[in-house]
């Protein structure tokens, strides 16, 4: 999303990026998540302060779009700005939203969006995988004319939540939950970063267990029902046999004769 009347604002209040450096201060906060289903979430907020930047309302309103206007405090500090958030329907999704975040590739010394490289992965079926590497470009360097550090006024909160434990990890710190990191954003440099995230997935597994259960049942019916075949047939096959359909039939003698219809006797 490209925020180039913002910028123009700011360019023409300060003159150039260097006098944006000594009177304003930007905040960007990205709060990513990747899923277990292959899933995932962005939520941007994006804002100027209203004490080094007088006009930063006025700025923001230019090209929030059909984004809400908002205020909020971080670390002391009043900003105005926008948020807004986006569910993707794969990790190729996610990859390529943040690819195209615009927020601030008009003061990016190579005029780029803030990353340079995003990969999301999810692997494994039972115990599941999760893998998340990305570069961004460089914003800005401080230079012996600025009044203030790239790093002081351009401020980034950028945070990834994973479905599993996170098991390996670079450039952040874990949240206590141990399912968060929180990226360290220095703007003056390619910052790098890396997380990979573990976990069994039970709902699999109990999908396949269920699947087991059912096939054995089955097999253990059909086995059942042939046993108690078995033997009616059996009997209704034998030589002599009474069928168990006539049950009043005459029997036959030892000899093949009736005894008590004999004369002879």
């Amino acid at each position: 999303m490209k925020k180039a009347n913002i910028r123009n604002g700011i360019l023409i209040a300060a003159a150039a990026v260097a006098a944006l450096i000594f009177s304003s201060c930007m905040r960007m906060q990205l709060n990513t998540e990747l899923k277990e289903n292959g899933t995932a979430s962005i939520g941007v907020t994006y804002g100027l302060s209203t004490t080094d930047y007088p006009n930063a309302e006025e700025a923001i309103k230019e090209d929030a779009e059909d984004h809400e206007i908002t205020h909020f405090t971080v670390d002391g500090k009043e900003y105005v700005g926008y948020s807004y958030s986006e569910d993707v329907k794969s990790y190729e999704e996610f990859e390529a939203a943040l690819m195209g975040l615009k927020e601030l590739d008009d003061i990016t010394d190579t005029k780029e969006p803030f990353f340079s490289e995003v990969h999301a992965t999810r692997k494994g079926i039972f115990k599941k995988r999760f893998e998340f590497s990305a570069k961004t470009n460089v914003i800005g360097r401080t230079s012996a004319d600025n009044a203030k550090r790239v790093d002081e006024v351009i401020k980034i909160d950028f945070t990834l939540t994973m479905p599993g434990k996170i098991t390996d990890f670079g450039g952040g710190t874990l949240t206590p939950d141990g399912k968060t990191i929180i990226f360290s954003v220095d703007p003056q440099i390619s910052n790098e970063y890396h997380a990979t995230s573990d976990m069994i997935s039970v709902t699999n597994i109990i999908i396949v267990i269920a699947v087991i259960a059912a096939a054995a049942i089955g097999v253990l019916l059909y086995f059942s029902y042939k046993e108690k075949a078995k033997p009616k047939l059996f009997l209704e096959n034998m030589p002599g046999t009474v069928s168990p359909a006539a049950p009043d039939a005459p029997r036959p003698s030892d000899n093949g004769t009736d005894k008590d219809n004999d004369p002879g006797i």
